[in-house]
């Protein structure tokens, strides 16, 4: 057997692939068949690539979620209020309080990413 496309068997045209056992290569027969293979590959990339996106958009929606909450606090703060004076003796109590704000909001992020991967979801 000089030519190894002449060990591929055709049957009546009704297989997609022939199989060459010397070389243990897997051909397409049909040009078609090949095209449509390349079309699913695509396909398969496309639909990875778009769930990572989705994935980290749901991570991003989650942080904007666990800053809105810090966003809240700091916005009370930071306005022309007036303020407890234990708040106001000491410049410390005020960075205490944002410092503990932005714990909390990093934990909430935490702590959500947590679920949601022990859900699978992301």
């Amino acid at each position: 057997m000089s030519n190894p496309s002449s060990a591929c068997a055709y049957t009546l045209g009704l297989q997609s692939q022939c199989r060459c056992p010397q070389l243990a290569i897997w051909a397409p027969c049909f040009p078609g068949e090949y095209i449509d293979d390349t079309e699913d590959l695509v396909n398969i990339n496309l639909d990875y690539s778009r769930n990572r996106l989705i994935r980290f958009q749901i991570l991003i929606t989650i942080a904007t979620f666990a800053l809105g909450c810090y966003s809240c606090i700091a916005s009370v703060l930071g306005e022309n209020l007036v303020l407890p004076e234990v708040i106001t003796q000491d410049v410390l109590l005020f960075f205490m309080v944002n410092g503990v704000a932005i714990i909390c909001s990093c934990s909430v992020f935490m702590l959500i990413v947590l679920m949601l991967r022990l859900k699978k979801l992301i």
